[in-house]
């Protein structure tokens, strides 16, 4: 398993992902792109068409506002995707908008159902620890629910492996988050 930043070269290869793999067990979210934080407040219901969000998501790819990392199998395939970026450059989150440059959020994860309880999204959070850390970022930022049942329901990734890692439970403006400070 390797775990890469989103990079320009590698746009087909996420593509790919979203387009053939990443929903398979719930095609009700097959058109998002991860563009769903890059818009004004609306329903999963309201989501423009696949080939809307496509494009927007390339676009928002080569300006550096979509971005997270990708996880590649042993075969050079793209197995999942996690999306994590400063929270100034999400349209919206969870926990509100703040200006605070260092607030790395980390939005959502997308994992094939065959490679799901493997420890992807824990070695991905343990990867954005570390970039972060040399980044010279202070604050990590999740939004798990904690009563999720589904993986669909828990996108965000998991509140006990979030404290795994030292994420607290914190409130930014009335809004339940969690967040790992780095020293």
């Amino acid at each position: 398993m390797k775990i890469v930043p989103l990079t320009q070269d590698r746009i087909k290869d996420w593509l790919d992902f979203f387009d053939n793999k990443a929903f398979c067990d719930n095609p009700s979210l097959q058109s998002c792109y991860c563009t769903y934080f890059h818009k004004p407040k609306a329903s999963i219901a309201d989501l423009p068409k696949a080939a809307e969000n496509r494009g927007y998501a390339v676009q928002l790819i080569n300006a550096n506002y979509l971005c997270g990392y990708q996880v590649y199998d042993d075969q050079n395939k793209t197995i999942a995707w996690c999306s994590v970026n400063k929270k100034q450059n999400f349209f919206r989150t969870p926990a509100g908008k703040t200006d605070d440059e260092e607030v790395l959020s980390i939005m959502c994860f997308v994992v094939m159902q065959e490679h799901r309880g493997k420890g992807i999204t824990s070695a991905i959070v343990k990867k954005i620890i570390q970039d972060a850390k040399q980044q010279g970022i202070k604050i990590i930022e999740s939004y798990p629910r904690k009563k999720a049942r589904t993986p669909a329901g828990a996108f965000h990734g998991g509140y006990e492996m979030y404290k795994e890692h030292g994420f607290v439970d914190c409130e930014i403006k009335g809004e339940k988050c969690m967040r790992r400070y780095l020293g």
